[in-house]
């Protein structure tokens, strides 16, 4: 399971494992929570204990929602086996990762 969590107004944490099986309801959480944030808002991935694909799809998408609302996000304390993914995705540079 995986769980999207508000800390405050722009701040946001993931909790568990983002894979096929959670990616729909964080989707759907992501975008009821993200609308009330201000114009930049971080997500800290740094509870997130597994991940694949479907979770860097979920962050492109997390993306995309947040350009087409006029803000910006940017994901940080990125486990290293989402950030490898990014990497021989070769979209590392397109996605704002911060260490």
């Amino acid at each position: 399971t995986a769980e999207l969590r508000q800390v405050d107004r722009d701040h946001f944490a993931v909790v568990g494992e983002i894979g096929f099986e959670t990616v729909r309801g964080l989707l759907a959480s992501g975008g009821a929570q993200f609308a009330g944030a201000g114009p930049q808002f971080d997500v800290d991935l740094s509870g997130v204990t597994q991940s694949d694909s479907a979770g860097l799809a979920l962050l492109i998408e997390w993306l995309k929602l947040a350009t087409r609302s006029g803000k910006t996000v940017r994901f940080t304390r990125v486990p290293a086996q989402l950030r490898s993914l990014a990497q021989i995705s070769e979209i590392d540079s397109f996605l704002p990762l911060s260490a």
